[in-house]
């Protein structure tokens, strides 16, 4: 916790702070992420790759925007956990 307090810094007063909910298991951080194969680039220049999702539906929704640009090829929705485990592809 004080790892990610150094990294990412104190949490903004604009953000919403995420609640503990039955969709996301009970815990109040996002539990999802997205990783993209690309075509050419990289897939950091993506939004959603930076975007933590709190339930899968919403990982899953976020992937099918992210699939609809043409250079990406699929993408890998995981945990995020320390290693991040997978979750499911999207193809196109």
């Amino acid at each position: 916790m004080l790892y990610h307090a150094l990294v990412v810094g104190p949490p903004s007063h604009d953000e919403p702070v995420p609640q503990a909910s039955p969709q996301n298991g009970g815990n109040p951080h996002p539990r999802y992420r997205l990783q993209g194969n690309m075509r050419r680039g990289t897939a950091s220049s993506l939004a959603g790759t930076w975007s933590p999702y709190a339930t899968l539906e919403e990982a899953r929704d976020a992937a099918r925007e992210m699939v609809k640009d043409d250079r990406v090829l699929r993408v890998t929705i995981v945990e995020d956990a320390l290693p991040p485990r997978f979750v499911e592809w999207v193809n196109r």
